[in-house]
């Protein structure tokens, strides 16, 4: 069943670079969603592969799908110029690389539809095969947290019951992201928002379901965790984090 009948638009923002190989599976788990009152904006960030053609090829074959094409600036710049192309009054970003459940946007829609909030978290699994898979959990369930629970569910939360720094696995309010963008030229670019993003909401839902699906890959730059710039801006993040507390605390 196809839910459309709703105020409710998802922005989807994918930032490509040279994943030819995994961007039919990505894509192809966006445009098939059960709620299809979405718009999917594909930011090819100078690819030197075939993704740009790819994008395209799904750009024709569906009229939701937006593509920009822009030089080389790395992740956080493909997620800013998605960001800036937005019309959505809810965001969600998932990596070219990875791939979501086909109900994932429902299963949003139908969270929003009943309470106000300011974003929803997601479960997510780790995915080694470039085969498509799906985990279905019949026993779902929904936590509901005000701004101070789940900073203490993001810095001090255990495994299966906390709120990870990553972007994507997420469902965001539009104005949640009123002057915030990612910092171009880092590593570890969500280590440097998505604190601010948890201070800025009042309420959020946090699911069990295994929505998002997270492919491990050898040749990531940040799976390098020895990488010297990798280190350096995770410090650094860290550092910006904690000098943010402590003037927020000498307000």
């Amino acid at each position: 069943m196809n839910y459309v009948e709703s105020d409710i638009l998802f922005s989807i923002i994918v930032p490509v670079y040279n994943t030819e190989k995994y961007l039919d599976r990505c894509l192809k788990s966006i445009i098939n969603q059960t709620y299809s009152k979405i718009e999917i904006i594909v930011v090819n960030d100078g690819s030197t592969d075939r993704s740009l053609d790819i994008c395209i090829k799904y750009q024709k074959m569906d009229k939701r799908v937006v593509v920009i094409n822009k030089e080389n600036g790395g992740l956080s710049s493909a997620r800013n110029a998605g960001l800036i192309n937005a019309t959505g009054n809810y965001y969600i970003f998932v990596d070219s690389d990875d791939y979501i459940d086909l109900n994932y946007c429902r299963v949003a829609y139908e969270l929003l539809s009943k309470n106000d909030l300011d974003m929803i978290v997601f479960n997510f699994k780790k995915v080694y095969s470039i085969e498509y898979y799906e985990e279905h959990d019949k026993n779902s369930k929904f936590k509901y947290l005000n701004r101070n629970q789940a900073l203490k569910m993001y810095f001090i939360g255990e495994h299966n019951n906390r709120i990870y720094h990553f972007a994507w696995g997420k469902v965001y309010k539009k104005d949640i992201f009123n002057d915030l963008t990612f910092p171009e030229g880092r590593l570890h670019e969500d280590l440097f928002v998505t604190y601010k993003i948890i201070d800025r909401i009042e309420t959020c839902a946090i699911s069990n379901q295994v929505m998002y699906y997270y492919f491990i890959r050898s040749d990531s730059i940040t799976a390098n965790s020895s990488n010297k710039r990798n280190i350096i801006d995770q410090i650094d993040a860290i550092e910006e984090m904690n000098d943010y507390f402590i003037r927020k605390g000498n307000r």
